[in-house]
């Protein structure tokens, strides 16, 4: 029973993010740019996500996130305050002077997952532009053996990479 959706996040414990606004189609991708944040991502549609499933009903909704490595953040706390009334002034709940005007640099791509067990050692750095083929990161056994490696499958832009150390098969490892 909603028109608008907002999911905020913090990137958790096992990831760090760069501060972006998510969103599936295009009246999600202005509610998304209106809430300020210096980065866009095109959501891959996961079912069972609020934020997908609320699309397909026809609602409009964006997924944040913002940081995280289960740090807290007082600047994004600020900014997810600042973007949540903006996007109210953009859906008219709110006054105009509230409303953020930004051009935001947008992006689409999905996680690339883990297919082994091990340690993982990023090589990249969280917001650094990539071209196609450069190294992302590598999964390594307890003997430094390399078991799995990442390269960027494209050019673009480092949004997110695993913050914690061991892996699992399947998890998320580097998103550009």
């Amino acid at each position: 029973e909603c028109d608008y959706l907002i999911d905020l996040h913090s990137g958790g414990v096992e990831y760090r993010f760069v501060p972006l606004a998510g969103f599936y189609k295009e009246a999600s991708r202005e509610a998304a740019r209106h809430f300020g944040l210096p980065v866009l991502w095109q959501l891959p549609a996961t079912d069972g996500v609020l934020s997908c499933e609320l699309t397909k009903l026809g609602k409009t909704a964006i997924g944040c996130e913002y940081l995280g490595g289960g740090e807290l953040s007082l600047r994004g706390a600020s900014d997810y305050a600042r973007g949540i009334l903006s996007c109210l002034a953009h859906w008219e709940m709110l006054p105009a002077e509230y409303l953020i005007e930004k051009e935001t640099a947008a992006y689409r791509g999905d996680w690339q997952l883990s297919e082994v067990e091990g340690v993982f050692h990023g090589l990249a750095q969280l917001g650094q532009d990539v071209r196609a083929g450069r190294p992302l990161a590598e999964i390594r056994d307890h003997r430094g053996e390399v078991l799995q490696r990442f390269a960027a499958v494209s050019d673009g832009r480092v949004l997110a990479l695993r913050n914690k150390a061991y892996i699992h098969p399947g998890n998320w490892a580097v998103l550009v």
